[in-house]
């Protein structure tokens, strides 16, 4: 540096000092980043925790559920079968009761029974007839008997009915619930296709 100026040997003193206090800086500024990346990624590898906790805890309550639903669908066809199993003997106690012409064949218990259980059985026919406002207990119990199966003629038995009343109630129940006219036993075919 011998022949170099003073001024100039102070000035590249000075430059060396000045880009050696940037090198400072940057290198402060890049650990402060880095520093920030780590902090970031610790709290990324916790929220994947957390998340994967929950997901395991989300699936073993999705297969409780699971367990759960197949048990209230073996419930629920364990009670349709005791229903049916039960509809069919008090229907089959109304058909004796026809055969021996005995008085008051469908009494008010029996007839509220038989109702409850084809409701059970058949919700839709729950909904459409059972639950219907419009509809009178005598026309609720025609068509309770009719989806147990029951004949016209035991139907007008059971229900102390002349058959040409039996054929008129279910021509305007036809009329009444699905807006149309026809034959009695139309009806009768409605009413078997309630599900």
């Amino acid at each position: 540096f011998g022949d170099l100026p003073k001024y100039s040997l102070a000035f590249f003193v000075s430059e060396t000092k000045l880009l050696n206090q940037m090198l400072k800086l940057s290198y402060i500024k890049i650990d402060k980043e880095l520093t920030a990346a780590r902090l970031d990624n610790v709290i990324l590898k916790s929220a994947s925790q957390e998340v994967s906790n929950e997901l395991q805890s989300v699936n073993k309550d999705m297969k409780v559920l699971q367990e759960e639903n197949v048990q209230l669908h073996s419930n629920l066809a364990q009670d349709g079968e005791k229903s049916r199993k039960s509809l069919l003997k008090i229907a089959n106690s109304i058909k004796e009761g026809i055969k021996n012409k005995k008085k008051d064949i469908l009494p008010l218990h029996k007839a509220i029974q038989i109702r409850t259980l084809t409701g059970k059985i058949y919700p839709e026919f729950q909904r459409v007839i059972i639950d219907n406002p419009v509809l009178s207990d005598d026309e609720k119990r025609v068509c309770t008997l009719i989806k147990n199966g029951f004949k016209p003629f035991e139907i007008e038995a059971v229900m102390n009915m002349k058959q040409s009343y039996s054929s008129q109630m279910r021509r305007r129940l036809l009329l009444k619930l699905c807006g149309k006219n026809g034959s009695p036993s139309d009806f009768d075919k409605f009413i078997m296709e309630l599900k």
